[in-house]
């Protein structure tokens, strides 16, 4: 049973060979795995940087490795080099993070969004490992050639490659109102 929450608990229970034991500040998302029985924890790590931080959605991948997915205000939430995005665009970003089947390691992790307000909300992996992101945007989120959209709409869907350093399209879509 996998679990992606959030909590400004500083002794939320955490266990040994997590990739982020102690909570980085205000509120952070939190990952948690427990036994089909819910009698063991097996793992929970803390995710985020200093400021507010929050976890809304997972997905697993092909070899149990988990995508999970939210928002954060934190200039220095964790990313890796190589990922989409490493740089925190202003406001609240999305972001969207892939650790280890133990989760003792971040293997990669990228902000999502614009300048703006930005959150991503869901995340499904496909057959081959690419990862598809749900969100809201107030920004112009990007928008590939060929790919439908209604641009200044306020929702995202965004197609990443399994190391979330490429992206295969990304669109806006809605009312065309510039408001999620």
């Amino acid at each position: 049973i996998y679990v992606a929450s959030s909590t400004a608990s500083t002794d939320f229970p955490i266990t040994a060979g997590c990739f982020q034991p102690s909570n980085g500040g205000m509120q952070d998302g939190c990952v948690f795995k427990f036994n089909p029985t819910i009698t063991t924890l097996l793992y929970s790590s803390y995710i985020g940087g200093s400021a507010n931080d929050a976890a809304y959605n997972l997905a697993l991948d092909a070899l149990n490795g988990l995508y999970l997915t939210g928002g954060t205000e934190s200039s220095n939430f964790p990313t890796t080099p190589g990922a989409l995005i490493t740089s925190y665009g202003g406001n609240i970003d999305g972001f969207v993070t892939h650790i280890s089947p133990s989760a003792n390691t971040i293997l990669q992790s990228s902000y999502i969004g614009t300048s703006l307000y930005d959150q991503s909300y869901f995340v499904q992996v496909d057959g081959d490992n690419d990862v598809y992101l749900y969100g809201q945007c107030s920004g112009n989120y990007p928008i590939t050639p060929g790919t439908y959209s209604n641009s200044n709409s306020g929702q995202f869907i965004h197609k990443l490659d399994s190391v979330l350093g490429a992206t295969f399209f990304s669109t806006e879509f809605g009312t065309g109102s510039g408001n999620p």
